[in-house]
Parts: structure tokens; C-alpha cells; sequence
């Protein structure tokens, strides 16, 4: 019998961290320069969101496979992880698809980007998206997500936590 991965993919910043500081920080006469916005060194110190820890533990606690699903580049990935790691978050739960980025040099909207990486997720009979936890307002991500079929959540409400409930007792049936 082929073991089925259930994944609950979380967004990072403004999802799990407070990138405002850094991104103000990079911005220059209205301008966001990316180079130094998505600074290795710089995305350690992002502030984690009240809450953010204890949630995405309790999804793992009950079973389900945290993939970190950014729009940030590839190239601050080494910060990313110490940040992960150093908050408290689950990582390096299920090999080389517990964080997920952008190529360095990849520009395509973040919606194309999180799209592709969904369907390669979906194009293997083993992995089951159950949810998608992120705080686009924009309608950009939620619409994304349910063309997938994906539940989509802003934050770690207790509708999150119910729908997870519901979905983790309907696998064992």
C-alpha cells in the first residue's frame, strides 16, 4: 500500500513573518530594490507572527506534511531555513519539499510561480494538498488556490483547524 502525503502549504511573510521592516528598508524613493529586499542575511530577522509557531506545530503535531510555499527568491534560502529553524517552525520534515521558492531569476507573478510547484505536487498519485494557508487579500492567491481545488485560508483560524479536523478524520475512513 502506497503511503499518501497529506500537505498544508503555508506562506511566509505576513503569513509567518513581518517583512515589513525589510522590505521599508529596501525601499528606496518608492522603489523596492529585490536585490536587497531578498537579502540572505537580512530575512533572518524578520519578526515571526504572533501565533505562527504554535499553529503550523499543532498541523504537524496532527500528521500533515508542512510545505512552505514563498514568492522569495532562492537566493535568500540559507536565511530563510535559520529563520524557520531558529522560530521554532517544523522543517525538514519530508526531504527536499518542506520549503519551496522562487528561482533566483525567476520574475513570473507569485501565483504562476506557487501554481507550478501545486502541479508538480498534484502530477504524484502520493501527495494530497488539503489546504493553503496565505494572507493575499488580493483575490490573486485565493482564486489560485481554488482552481486547484485547494481549501485557502488568510490566517490560522479556527476555521483552518476545523477544516483540518474534518479532512484528518475523513483519511482514516
Amino acid at each position: 500500500m502506497n503511503m499518501k502525503y497529506n500537505i498544508v502549504l503555508v506562506d511566509l511573510d505576513e503569513t509567518l513573518f513581518d517583512s515589513s521592516q525589510r522590505i521599508q528598508e529596501a525601499t528606496i524613493d518608492g522603489v523596492i530594490n529585490w536585490d536587497i529586499a531578498m537579502d540572505s542575511e537580512r530575512v533572518k530577522y524578520d519578526l515571526v507572527i504572533e501565533g505562527a509557531v504554535e499553529a503550523v506545530n499543532k498541523i504537524a503535531d496532527m500528521g500533515f506534511i508542512v510545505c512552505y510555499l514563498t514568492g522569495r527568491s532562492h537566493k535568500c534560502y540559507h536565511g530563510t531555513s535559520i529563520a524557520l529553524r531558529n522560530a521554532g517552525f517544523p522543517i525538514d520534515i519530508h526531504p527536499n519539499e518542506w520549503l519551496e521558492m522562487r528561482k533566483i531569476d525567476d520574475l513570473r507573478p507569485v501565483e504562476v510561480i506557487k501554481g507550478k510547484v501545486i502541479e508538480r505536487f498534484m502530477s504524484h498519485g502520493d501527495k494530497l494538498i488539503v489546504a493553503a494557508v496565505d494572507d493575499d487579500y488580493s483575490g490573486t492567491a485565493r482564486d489560485m488556490y481554488l482552481s486547484y481545488d485547494i481549501a485557502h485560508f488568510y490566517d490560522f483560524s479556527g476555521a483552518l483547524m476545523q477544516h483540518l479536523e474534518s479532512v484528518g478524520m475523513s483519511i482514516y475512513l
